[in-house]
């Protein structure tokens, strides 16, 4: 697999390492990937909402976004579109510049990875 090419802090991605990090414990939003210079331009993180909280109207811009639901049970609300159900072992996909909320509705703790790239009509 050729990696050489250029992120968007004007390395080459051939420079990223693999790297492995724990995201497991705690009740609080943590930032897992950062984008450049440890990738190319994927950003991650863990959110946890108690009950009634949300994760504040926002956009990803010309980024895509997935949510992989790990625990508990919510809604993706999303202008313009019908919301989606936000529940353990799903997966969500959020197109990019879509102005999007996530909601627990549930009697438990929700809690979820986000998982956002550069949109690009380039197949992996």
């Amino acid at each position: 697999m050729d990696l050489t090419s250029y992120n968007d802090q004007g390395g080459q991605s051939s420079d990223l390492k693999p790297v492995q990090i724990g995201f497991t414990g705690g009740d609080e939003y943590r930032l897992l990937l950062e984008g450049a210079p440890r990738t190319v331009g994927m950003r991650c993180g863990r959110v946890v909402l108690k009950p009634g909280e949300s994760a504040g109207e926002h956009t990803t811009g010309q980024y895509e976004e997935v949510l992989v639901i790990l625990e508990g049970r919510g809604e993706l609300w999303l202008k313009d579109f019908p919301s989606l159900a936000a529940e353990e072992g799903h997966l969500l996909y959020v197109p990019p510049e879509a102005i999007h909320d996530v909601k627990n509705t549930g009697k438990a703790t929700l809690r979820y990875l986000y998982l956002v790239a550069p949109a690009s009509k380039q197949q992996a």
